[in-house]
């Protein structure tokens, strides 16, 4: 005889509680996928490898220029309502600190240049500074790769000199100091590459040489501390 086994009322309400937990998950993920997209903020990519936030841009008030005087709310957002911005390089750091008060973790602070200093070791890798920065020039790297490059203008460099004294002008040395490396012993023929007046470093090549950092005639490769220029100015009381 076939005995048919009713569930209990309690596994019902249970798997009920599931259910609607389940779909109220995916309708929330849908949505903020949904105004990421239209908002033009692209989603974090999620990486197996520990990931630290690094701002794109070397352009402090010494260094970058201003094309009109801004006495507007003290936000990087704010002020970039307003024409885009006040500084003469569309992609510039805008100084007000949006970032350093979205980390949770205090692993941002505000320099002297109002360029937002992020601490590695204490960065999360969490993005909310990349979603948060009006002019997207702070990114996820490899937490165990110290070099990048602090710049963001796709400008021609007779442009970009207008309004940075400190931007990539694509020369194309890095390229050729990268390509050293690798053409006795590999296949590869460069981890770094210029693109549109931009240099960009491919994180799955890049050996942390740290050589581009080095041979950079502005310099805008971080670490700044190896750099040629950077310790023959230093050593001549130039550079500050």
């Amino acid at each position: 005889m076939l005995e048919i086994i009713f569930p209990s009322v309690s596994s019902l309400v249970s798997l009920s509680a599931l259910a609607f937990v389940s779909a109220l998950l995916l309708s929330y993920a849908k949505i903020k996928f949904s105004v990421e997209k239209d908002s033009g903020i692209e989603p974090i990519p999620q990486s197996s490898t520990a990931m630290t936030a690094r701002v794109m841009c070397r352009g402090g008030i010494r260094r970058a220029s201003s094309k009109f005087l801004y006495e507007g709310p003290k936000s990087c957002k704010g002020a970039s309502n307003i024409m885009g911005g006040f500084k003469v390089c569309e992609t510039g750091c805008l100084g007000f600190g949006d970032c350093r008060n979205a980390c949770l973790s205090g692993a941002i602070t505000m320099s002297g240049t109002r360029l937002p200093v992020i601490n590695k070791e204490k960065c999360t890798g969490c993005g909310d500074c990349v979603t948060i920065c009006p002019k997207q020039i702070i990114k996820l790297v490899r937490k165990d790769k110290d070099v990048y490059i602090m710049c963001s203008n796709k400008e021609k460099p007779d442009v970009m000199k207008t309004g940075c004294t400190a931007g990539c002008t694509g020369c194309d040395v890095c390229v050729k100091a990268c390509t050293d490396i690798f053409k006795a012993d590999t296949d590869i023929d460069s981890a770094i590459e210029v693109n549109d007046f931009l240099a960009n470093i491919d994180y799955n090549k890049c050996i942390n040489c740290l050589k581009c950092a080095e041979v950079c005639p502005v310099p805008v490769i971080s670490p700044l501390s190896v750099s040629k220029k950077i310790k023959k100015q230093s050593k001549s009381g130039k550079y500050s």
